[in-house]
């Protein structure tokens, strides 16, 4: 679980630091003041990349519980490949996400909109983009479930079969 606990938290750090280059009043105006923020002196990149941590370590507790669940059954050998493959799904579908989910929301004006913001459109482009890369990560953790036992009783049919 504390791989995928990195992982997620170093995926929201590099997504974070791709978006604010999109909307940074999306993490001035809105992140910075939601995760208190506003009063520490750092860049304002490193503290985008803080709240990416911040934002994103638990979806790395979520799927590393479930994901280790099923790699419990695995055997041994095959437990890092599996991992490494279900790591590559969730990120995956967690960076497509993004893609497919801007399509499905049309009407941005229910997303949180803060005072005095100069850009609209990027602003929301960043919140669509960060709900969407939720999306995908939840759906890469559905798909890895799904195939996962699929590979573990397989490998396991193979060791009977010697």
């Amino acid at each position: 679980m504390a791989g995928a606990v990195v992982n997620a938290s170093a995926y929201g750090a590099i997504h974070n630091l791709i978006t604010y280059q999109i909307s940074p009043e999306y993490f001035t105006r809105f992140k910075f003041i939601q995760f208190g923020l506003t009063k520490i002196m750092m860049p304002e990149i490193l503290k985008a990349m803080y709240v990416g941590v911040l934002a994103s370590w638990w979806m790395g507790v979520f799927i590393g519980g479930v994901v280790g669940c099923e790699l419990v059954f695995a055997r041994p050998q095959f437990r890092a490949r599996y991992y490494a493959l279900a790591s590559i799904i969730i990120l995956i579908c967690a960076i497509l996400g993004p893609m497919t989910f801007d399509h499905i929301v049309i009407d941005y004006t229910m997303y949180f909109l803060p005072p005095n913001v100069t850009d609209v459109a990027s602003f929301y482009l960043v919140g669509s983009i960060h709900n969407g890369s939720y999306a995908g990560g939840f759906i890469g953790t559905i798909i890895a479930v799904l195939v996962l036992p699929i590979l573990i009783l397989r490998s396991g049919k193979e060791k009977a079969d010697q």
